[in-house]
């Protein structure tokens, strides 16, 4: 009966110690795989200054949807300027806005810019 435990013991301590060995080697790297992608333009800082963190003040950034594109709007980031750049099917918009910004109220703004020749206008809100 002795011998049974004994045995046991040490067919249970096999199995833990086969079970650790296995996790710690099943989560080795393999120097042998592709490296990960990695963004080479993304920016590495933030655009937005953290003097402007509670105010409407700061950069905005979003997708263009069903074309591609991006767009990046700057509200007095660092400056007096109110700006915008709208890129849609790799074709760049600079966006002009002429309505200031007032501390502690709503943004509400139209930005205007020229694509293909039109005219067109963005409203961007902040409220």
């Amino acid at each position: 009966m002795k011998n049974t435990k004994s045995i046991l013991a040490v067919l249970t301590i096999s199995v833990f110690l086969s079970i650790v060995c296995i996790s710690f080697n099943s989560c080795s790297k393999d120097s042998s795989s592709t490296p990960s992608y990695e963004c080479t333009t993304c920016a590495s800082t933030p655009d937005a200054l953290a003097e402007n963190d509670g105010s409407a003040k700061g950069v905005y950034k979003g997708i263009v949807v069903g074309s591609s594109g991006s767009l990046y709007i700057d509200i007095q980031n660092g400056t007096d300027l109110i700006t915008g750049t709208l890129i849609i099917d790799g074709v760049s918009v600079a966006l002009t806005s002429s309505v200031s910004y007032v501390s502690g109220q709503p943004y509400v703004a139209p930005f205007t810019g020229i694509y293909n020749g039109s005219q067109y206008q963005l409203l961007f809100q902040l409220v």
